[in-house]
């Protein structure tokens, strides 16, 4: 009997059910370091723009890496996030909006549940979808409110815009 337990357990260690490896993030597969240096005013904290998109399954790995990272350097690091637009796609607008009223409103934690709920098929572009997300992970109703009174300002309206810009600089060069 006891054999039949450990080859159980055996089997469910080495299918990757039980324990899964950590994601590998390699350069020049799953990013690119850009060549041409972008100089800043700042020294400290040091500014790194990360450019992502919700539906970038890289992005989607490198999320709780970045996460680690900067809950231990978040005094001498400054990032700020940018989804990529490349054209008025709306879904990828709506993306970018999500992106820049979770950082207006200082809800970063929820990078990682959005990454999932989009893996997962829930289209967090659509409004309704996104207030459902948005209960789910424990705001309440005014919390919820005062998201979306945020989410259709006409300040989120210029970060999509900047963000657009930044994705189009010919500095960064992002191309996918």
């Amino acid at each position: 009997m006891l054999k039949k337990y450990l080859l159980v357990v055996m089997l469910l260690l080495s299918s990757g059910i039980v324990y899964s490896a950590p994601v590998t993030i390699k350069e020049g597969v799953d990013y690119t370091v850009i060549q041409k240096s972008v100089t800043s005013k700042r020294t400290r904290p040091v500014l790194v723009r990360e450019f992502f998109s919700f539906t970038c399954i890289h992005c989607k790995d490198l999320e709780p890496m970045l996460e680690q990272y900067m809950a231990r350097n978040r005094t001498k690091v400054n990032l700020e996030k940018i989804h990529v637009i490349w054209n008025n796609d709306p879904q990828m607008k709506g993306f970018a909006k999500l992106s820049a009223t979770l950082q207006a409103t200082k809800l970063t934690r929820l990078y990682t549940p959005a990454f999932n709920a989009i893996f997962d098929q829930q289209n967090l572009a659509n409004p309704q979808l996104l207030a459902s997300f948005l209960q789910q992970n424990k705001l309440n109703k005014a919390q919820i409110d005062n998201f979306f009174r945020i989410y259709n300002s006409f300040d989120i309206d210029v970060t999509l815009s900047k963000y657009k810009e930044l994705t189009l600089a010919p500095i960064y060069a992002i191309n996918g």
